[in-house]
Protein backbone atom coordinates (compact mmCIF):
# COMPACT_ATOMS: atom_id res chain seq x y z
CA UNK A 1 0.00 0.00 0.00
CA UNK A 2 2.90 2.40 0.66
CA UNK A 3 4.60 1.69 -2.38
CA UNK A 4 1.51 2.34 -4.17
CA UNK A 5 0.75 5.75 -2.64
CA UNK A 6 4.72 6.78 -3.69
CA UNK A 7 4.21 5.20 -6.95
CA UNK A 8 0.72 7.71 -7.19
CA UNK A 9 2.75 10.43 -5.69
CA UNK A 10 5.49 10.15 -7.81
CA UNK A 11 3.14 9.88 -10.98
CA UNK A 12 1.39 13.00 -9.84
CA UNK A 13 4.43 15.06 -9.60
CA UNK A 14 5.75 14.10 -13.05
CA UNK A 15 2.19 14.99 -14.23
CA UNK A 16 2.49 18.60 -13.02
CA UNK A 17 5.75 19.66 -14.18
CA UNK A 18 5.21 18.22 -17.52
CA UNK A 19 2.32 20.88 -17.40
CA UNK A 20 4.72 23.38 -15.72
CA UNK A 21 6.83 22.81 -18.44
CA UNK A 22 4.39 23.02 -21.62
CA UNK A 23 2.64 26.14 -20.25
CA UNK A 24 5.03 29.00 -21.49
CA UNK A 25 4.27 27.37 -25.43
CA UNK A 26 0.93 28.91 -25.27
CA UNK A 27 2.14 31.98 -23.14
CA UNK A 28 3.78 35.48 -24.75
CA UNK A 29 5.66 36.71 -21.61
CA UNK A 30 8.86 34.71 -22.70
CA UNK A 31 10.73 34.88 -25.68
CA UNK A 32 11.46 31.99 -28.70
CA UNK A 33 12.74 34.89 -31.19
CA UNK A 34 16.36 35.47 -31.80
CA UNK A 35 17.89 37.91 -29.14
CA UNK A 36 21.44 38.80 -29.23
CA UNK A 37 21.95 40.69 -26.17
CA UNK A 38 20.91 37.29 -24.27
CA UNK A 39 23.18 35.07 -25.83
CA UNK A 40 25.36 35.14 -22.86
CA UNK A 41 23.19 35.43 -20.04
CA UNK A 42 22.52 32.64 -17.39
CA UNK A 43 19.05 31.87 -15.95
CA UNK A 44 17.05 35.47 -14.54
CA UNK A 45 13.65 35.83 -13.35
CA UNK A 46 12.40 36.19 -17.04
CA UNK A 47 14.08 33.42 -18.54
CA UNK A 48 13.86 30.58 -15.37
CA UNK A 49 15.77 28.35 -17.73
CA UNK A 50 18.18 30.52 -19.33
CA UNK A 51 18.91 30.74 -23.28
CA UNK A 52 20.25 28.69 -25.90
CA UNK A 53 23.52 29.75 -27.95
CA UNK A 54 21.15 32.04 -30.40
CA UNK A 55 19.51 34.15 -26.81
CA UNK A 56 16.52 31.97 -27.25
CA UNK A 57 14.23 31.08 -24.49
CA UNK A 58 15.50 27.50 -23.29
CA UNK A 59 11.84 27.01 -21.41
CA UNK A 60 9.39 27.92 -24.56
CA UNK A 61 12.14 26.13 -27.09
CA UNK A 62 11.83 23.09 -24.74
CA UNK A 63 7.73 23.59 -24.92
CA UNK A 64 8.07 23.98 -28.60
CA UNK A 65 9.67 20.82 -28.49
CA UNK A 66 7.08 19.00 -26.82
CA UNK A 67 4.02 20.64 -29.26
CA UNK A 68 6.23 20.40 -32.21
CA UNK A 69 7.77 16.78 -31.87
CA UNK A 70 6.14 14.80 -28.76
CA UNK A 71 2.83 15.94 -29.78
CA UNK A 72 2.86 14.13 -33.35
CA UNK A 73 5.00 11.24 -32.10
CA UNK A 74 2.28 10.57 -29.37
CA UNK A 75 -0.55 11.00 -32.03
CA UNK A 76 0.67 8.78 -34.25
CA UNK A 77 1.52 5.81 -31.50
CA UNK A 78 -2.31 6.22 -30.66
CA UNK A 79 -3.61 6.01 -34.37
CA UNK A 80 -0.77 3.10 -34.60
CA UNK A 81 -2.31 1.20 -32.03
CA UNK A 82 -5.99 1.80 -33.27
CA UNK A 83 -5.23 0.47 -36.72
CA UNK A 84 -3.25 -2.03 -35.10
CA UNK A 85 -5.89 -3.51 -33.09
CA UNK A 86 -8.62 -3.43 -35.68
CA UNK A 87 -6.39 -5.23 -37.90
CA UNK A 88 -6.18 -8.06 -35.47
CA UNK A 89 -10.24 -7.89 -34.76
CA UNK A 90 -10.60 -8.19 -39.03
CA UNK A 91 -8.28 -10.68 -39.23
CA UNK A 92 -9.09 -12.80 -36.61
CA UNK A 93 -13.32 -12.60 -37.48
CA UNK A 94 -11.72 -13.79 -41.26
CA UNK A 95 -9.74 -16.65 -39.67
CA UNK A 96 -12.02 -19.25 -40.68
CA UNK A 97 -11.70 -18.53 -44.77
CA UNK A 98 -8.81 -19.89 -46.71
CA UNK A 99 -8.27 -16.09 -47.72
CA UNK A 100 -7.96 -15.21 -44.06
CA UNK A 101 -5.78 -17.52 -43.20
CA UNK A 102 -3.25 -16.47 -45.73
CA UNK A 103 -3.38 -13.42 -45.40
CA UNK A 104 -2.95 -14.28 -41.59
CA UNK A 105 0.25 -15.84 -41.95
CA UNK A 106 1.52 -13.15 -44.34
CA UNK A 107 0.91 -10.42 -41.66
CA UNK A 108 2.25 -12.18 -38.98
CA UNK A 109 5.12 -12.93 -40.78
CA UNK A 110 5.93 -9.19 -42.03
CA UNK A 111 5.15 -8.38 -37.75
CA UNK A 112 7.76 -10.86 -36.69
CA UNK A 113 10.52 -9.63 -38.56
CA UNK A 114 9.75 -5.86 -38.33
CA UNK A 115 9.09 -6.45 -34.36
CA UNK A 116 13.24 -8.60 -34.36
CA UNK A 117 14.46 -5.07 -35.64
CA UNK A 118 14.74 -2.13 -33.37
CA UNK A 119 12.71 0.95 -33.84
CA UNK A 120 15.54 3.03 -33.97
CA UNK A 121 17.11 1.14 -36.40
CA UNK A 122 14.22 1.17 -38.89
CA UNK A 123 13.70 4.97 -38.31
CA UNK A 124 17.09 5.96 -39.33
CA UNK A 125 17.22 3.65 -42.67
CA UNK A 126 14.10 5.23 -43.58
CA UNK A 127 15.06 8.99 -42.86
CA UNK A 128 18.47 8.00 -45.10
CA UNK A 129 16.08 6.08 -47.71
CA UNK A 130 13.89 9.43 -47.70
CA UNK A 131 17.00 12.11 -47.69
CA UNK A 132 15.15 14.01 -45.69
CA UNK A 133 15.74 15.71 -41.92
CA UNK A 134 12.93 16.12 -41.00
CA UNK A 135 9.71 14.30 -38.90
CA UNK A 136 8.20 12.59 -41.84
CA UNK A 137 10.42 9.88 -42.09
CA UNK A 138 9.81 8.91 -38.26
CA UNK A 139 6.43 9.47 -38.19
CA UNK A 140 6.34 6.59 -41.25
CA UNK A 141 9.03 4.39 -39.38
CA UNK A 142 6.88 4.42 -36.16
CA UNK A 143 3.59 4.17 -37.41
CA UNK A 144 3.79 0.92 -39.61
CA UNK A 145 5.99 -0.47 -36.32
CA UNK A 146 3.33 0.50 -33.73
CA UNK A 147 1.02 -0.80 -36.14
CA UNK A 148 2.42 -4.28 -36.73
CA UNK A 149 3.39 -4.73 -33.02
CA UNK A 150 0.10 -3.81 -31.73
CA UNK A 151 -1.28 -6.31 -34.51
CA UNK A 152 1.23 -8.91 -33.40
CA UNK A 153 0.21 -8.63 -29.20
CA UNK A 154 -3.47 -8.77 -29.86
CA UNK A 155 -3.53 -11.90 -32.40
CA UNK A 156 -1.33 -13.56 -29.94
CA UNK A 157 -3.59 -12.58 -26.71
CA UNK A 158 -6.51 -13.82 -28.70
CA UNK A 159 -4.67 -17.07 -29.70
CA UNK A 160 -3.78 -17.95 -26.26
CA UNK A 161 -7.13 -17.40 -24.74
CA UNK A 162 -10.07 -18.64 -26.97
CA UNK A 163 -9.10 -21.95 -25.79
CA UNK A 164 -10.07 -20.88 -22.15
CA UNK A 165 -13.04 -21.87 -20.57
CA UNK A 166 -15.31 -19.23 -19.98
CA UNK A 167 -14.45 -18.41 -23.59
CA UNK A 168 -15.92 -21.49 -24.82
CA UNK A 169 -19.05 -21.22 -22.24
CA UNK A 170 -19.32 -17.67 -23.46
CA UNK A 171 -19.39 -19.02 -27.36
CA UNK A 172 -21.32 -21.94 -26.74
CA UNK A 173 -24.42 -19.52 -25.57
CA UNK A 174 -24.29 -17.86 -28.84
CA UNK A 175 -21.87 -15.13 -27.76
CA UNK A 176 -19.62 -13.51 -30.65
CA UNK A 177 -16.00 -13.32 -30.68
CA UNK A 178 -15.54 -9.88 -30.84
CA UNK A 179 -17.91 -9.69 -27.70
CA UNK A 180 -15.54 -11.83 -25.80
CA UNK A 181 -12.24 -10.38 -26.81
CA UNK A 182 -14.30 -6.97 -25.65
CA UNK A 183 -15.61 -8.44 -22.57
CA UNK A 184 -12.86 -10.87 -21.57
CA UNK A 185 -9.85 -9.18 -22.70
CA UNK A 186 -9.41 -6.02 -23.61
CA UNK A 187 -11.92 -5.27 -20.60
CA UNK A 188 -10.38 -7.56 -18.15
CA UNK A 189 -7.25 -10.18 -18.19
CA UNK A 190 -5.45 -8.24 -20.72
CA UNK A 191 -5.80 -4.35 -19.32
CA UNK A 192 -3.11 -3.78 -17.51
CA UNK A 193 -0.46 -5.71 -20.21
CA UNK A 194 -1.95 -3.17 -23.18
CA UNK A 195 -1.94 -0.07 -20.93
CA UNK A 196 1.98 -0.56 -19.85
CA UNK A 197 2.70 -1.80 -23.17
CA UNK A 198 1.14 1.76 -24.71
CA UNK A 199 3.19 3.83 -22.13
CA UNK A 200 6.02 2.06 -23.34
CA UNK A 201 5.44 2.94 -27.03
CA UNK A 202 4.41 6.42 -26.07
CA UNK A 203 7.78 6.62 -24.49
CA UNK A 204 10.06 5.46 -26.90
CA UNK A 205 8.73 7.39 -29.53
CA UNK A 206 9.90 10.50 -27.48
CA UNK A 207 13.31 8.83 -26.80
CA UNK A 208 13.68 7.63 -30.66
CA UNK A 209 13.45 11.09 -32.22
CA UNK A 210 15.70 12.85 -29.90
CA UNK A 211 18.41 10.36 -30.29
CA UNK A 212 17.53 10.57 -34.69
CA UNK A 213 17.15 14.66 -34.33
CA UNK A 214 20.74 14.64 -32.30
CA UNK A 215 22.11 12.66 -35.29
CA UNK A 216 20.62 14.51 -37.03
CA UNK A 217 17.86 12.85 -38.76
CA UNK A 218 14.76 13.90 -37.52
CA UNK A 219 13.77 17.53 -36.60
CA UNK A 220 16.41 20.64 -37.42
CA UNK A 221 16.76 23.96 -36.70
CA UNK A 222 15.11 26.09 -36.48
CA UNK A 223 12.62 23.67 -35.41
CA UNK A 224 12.69 22.88 -32.22
CA UNK A 225 13.27 19.14 -30.75
CA UNK A 226 15.03 17.69 -27.80
CA UNK A 227 17.72 16.36 -29.70
CA UNK A 228 18.93 19.33 -32.21
CA UNK A 229 18.92 21.25 -28.82
CA UNK A 230 21.08 18.74 -27.11
CA UNK A 231 23.44 18.45 -30.44
CA UNK A 232 23.81 22.13 -30.53
CA UNK A 233 25.01 22.77 -26.65
CA UNK A 234 26.99 19.65 -26.57
CA UNK A 235 30.50 21.44 -27.26
CA UNK A 236 29.22 24.38 -24.70
CA UNK A 237 29.32 21.51 -22.39
CA UNK A 238 32.20 19.99 -22.32
CA UNK A 239 33.42 23.48 -21.61
CA UNK A 240 31.61 23.95 -18.29
CA UNK A 241 28.59 25.24 -19.62
CA UNK A 242 26.32 22.19 -18.54
CA UNK A 243 23.17 23.90 -17.90
CA UNK A 244 21.30 23.85 -21.07
CA UNK A 245 22.05 19.85 -21.44
CA UNK A 246 20.76 19.44 -17.76
CA UNK A 247 17.91 21.01 -18.37
CA UNK A 248 17.12 19.66 -21.81
CA UNK A 249 18.45 16.45 -20.57
CA UNK A 250 15.86 17.06 -17.07
CA UNK A 251 12.86 17.77 -19.27
CA UNK A 252 13.08 14.93 -22.10
CA UNK A 253 12.87 12.37 -18.84
CA UNK A 254 9.98 14.32 -17.52
CA UNK A 255 8.46 14.71 -21.13
CA UNK A 256 9.22 10.54 -21.82
CA UNK A 257 7.61 9.20 -18.30
CA UNK A 258 4.62 11.62 -19.23
CA UNK A 259 2.54 9.46 -20.82
CA UNK A 260 3.37 6.21 -18.80
CA UNK A 261 2.41 8.11 -15.36
CA UNK A 262 -0.97 9.20 -17.01
CA UNK A 263 -1.43 5.76 -17.74
CA UNK A 264 -0.61 4.09 -14.37
CA UNK A 265 -2.55 7.10 -12.77
CA UNK A 266 -5.86 5.88 -14.54
CA UNK A 267 -5.14 2.43 -14.19
CA UNK A 268 -5.32 2.94 -10.04
CA UNK A 269 -8.61 4.35 -10.48
CA UNK A 270 -10.49 1.46 -12.18
CA UNK A 271 -11.28 -1.23 -10.23
CA UNK A 272 -10.11 -4.81 -11.72
CA UNK A 273 -13.14 -6.59 -13.61
CA UNK A 274 -13.93 -10.22 -13.35
CA UNK A 275 -12.17 -12.51 -16.18
CA UNK A 276 -14.99 -15.60 -15.25
CA UNK A 277 -17.96 -13.61 -16.12
CA UNK A 278 -20.87 -15.90 -17.63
Amino acid sequence: MARSRRQVLFDSGIICLFACITVPRWGTWLEDRINLRLTQKMPSWAHPLGTDHLGRDLLVRLARAIADAALPLWLTVLTGVSIGTLLALMLVAKAHTKFGKILRHGVNLVASIVGAIPLTLITFALAVVLEEADLKAVLLALGVSVILQSYLQLANHIEESRRLGYWTAHEALGGTLLGRIWRYGIRSAWTQELALSLGYKLRAAVIVEATLSYLGFGIQEPEASFGNILAAHFAASLHGKWWVMAATLSVLMVTAAAPQSLIRLASTRQKPAPTSQR
